[in-house]
């Protein structure tokens, strides 16, 4: 568990501030409404759904969390 942690702590602080940003934004607990976050960020509420995409998949493909997919997948 440790260890997921830690890959995702690093992949995360590879991301661009604003991918960072937005995506604290949209784990928030209460949920945070697109058009708050659209106002904070000042992104267009239909840009925000892309951006997400976009940055969940940079996440992914990060080394660290690729190879923890990778070991993951391996092992079912």
């Amino acid at each position: 568990m440790a260890e997921r942690h830690a890959a995702l702590r690093q992949a995360f602080g590879d991301l661009p501030p604003r991918g960072r940003r937005l995506i604290l934004l949209l784990i928030e607990n209460p949920p945070v409404p697109y058009a708050e976050i659209s106002a904070r960020l000042g992104m267009p509420v239909g840009s925000i759904g892309p951006n997400r995409g976009r940055y969940l998949d940079k996440l992914r493909r990060h080394p660290a969390i690729a190879a923890m997919i990778n070991t993951d997948s391996g092992a079912a």
